[in-house]
């Protein structure tokens, strides 16, 4: 599950930092609870329709996700189902 991990991680980080116009370096993505609170102003977090992850699931935070949840959740970032975007 380690790869599960990292990878979702690295583009975790990656949709963050380009969402925020900074570097990826030294830009992370909030593990806990409620990551949505954590992004900073006038960032959100947007799943679509297609997501598998369901919202209550991304409400516990990747750290209190259970290996399921994380595939889902890996799986919505790489299809598009789950952006980090400005709020409108």
């Amino acid at each position: 599950m380690k790869i599960v991990h990292s990878a979702g991680h690295a583009i975790q980080i990656k949709l963050l930092a380009e969402a925020r116009g900074t570097p990826v370096e030294g830009t992370t993505f909030p593990k806990t609870k409620d990551p949505a609170s954590k992004l900073g102003l006038g960032l959100q977090i947007v799943q679509s329709e297609q997501s598998k992850l369901s919202a209550e699931s991304l409400m516990k935070g990747y750290e209190a996700m259970n290996t399921e949840e994380k595939r889902k959740w890996l799986n919505d970032i790489e299809s598009g189902a789950f952006k980090i975007q400005a709020m409108e």
